[in-house]
């Protein structure tokens, strides 16, 4: 998610595109397990800002595979690789997997956005 003082900055600006922007945000969230979110959320933030991130606690098999799906995909979302997709079937269908992946992409594009976003309207 947008950051409120990001958001509250950027209304004034470009209200249609921030509206649009908390939307799209509101709409991963329902998508997707909260929990899992979160979880993929703090891995995204740790590898943006250049910090290691520590799992709260013991992982999950699942968790554990969507972590990794997810590390990968903010390293190189082009290098995903068919084994890396299939490594998520046995805890998620082929739509719960689709679903997951826009709701990963607007959450790194969001929080990718809070870093320079927030660095211009400064």
């Amino acid at each position: 998610m947008l950051t409120a003082d990001l958001l509250d900055r950027l209304r004034p600006l470009h209200p249609d595109p921030a509206r649009e922007l908390e939307a799209l945000n509101q709409q991963a969230r329902a998508t997707v397990d909260s929990a899992l979110q979160d979880l993929c959320a703090a891995v995204i933030d740790a590898a943006l800002n250049e910090r290691i991130w520590q799992a709260p606690g013991e992982l999950t098999a699942r968790e554990q595979a969507f972590l990794a799906f997810t590390e990968q995909f903010v390293a190189s979302v082009s290098t995903l690789s068919s084994e890396q997709v299939e490594s998520l079937r046995p805890y998620a269908s082929a739509d719960e997997i689709y679903n997951f992946v826009c709701a990963l992409y607007v959450i790194d594009m969001t929080s990718r956005l809070n870093l320079v976003v927030g660095r211009v309207l400064s």
